[in-house]
């Protein structure tokens, strides 16, 4: 988990974060490749959330979120919570796509996007 705040409020910083993972983490899957679902929101007033959910070729959208973004309003800005779990693990372990890293890229400004279909490669095919 990793925690950052910002000086924006929760709205605009949720607007910003949305809008660059859905261009940069959202993907289809594939016969070999898993794919990224994103969906959130406003939660209250003050609090917004984005999950993002792994997709199956055959088995469709899993119930758990692999990473969640939480963006709560602080006085005098936004803090903005990153908890990525493992996206999918194997017979040779399990890991991350370093979304946090993303996140804290985009609100300093930075807007590109880390390059993750790689990872996403279903495991023994290869592209």
């Amino acid at each position: 988990v990793a925690s950052l705040t910002v000086a924006t409020n929760a709205k605009e910083a949720y607007a910003l974060i949305s809008a660059q993972a859905k261009q940069c983490w959202q993907t289809d899957a594939s016969p070999i490749r898993v794919g990224i679902l994103l969906s959130g929101g406003a939660v209250t007033e003050s609090q917004y959330v984005i999950h993002a959910y792994p997709v199956h070729w055959s088995g469709g959208v899993e119930h758990k979120a692999f990473a969640t973004v939480t963006i709560d309003q602080g006085t005098g800005g936004s803090v903005i919570s990153v908890d990525e779990g493992a996206n999918a693990c194997s017979l040779s372990g399990c890991h991350t796509l370093g979304l946090v890293d993303d996140v804290k890229h985009w609100v300093a400004g930075d807007m590109s996007c880390k390059d993750i279909k790689g990872a996403l490669t279903r495991e023994g095919i290869g592209i």
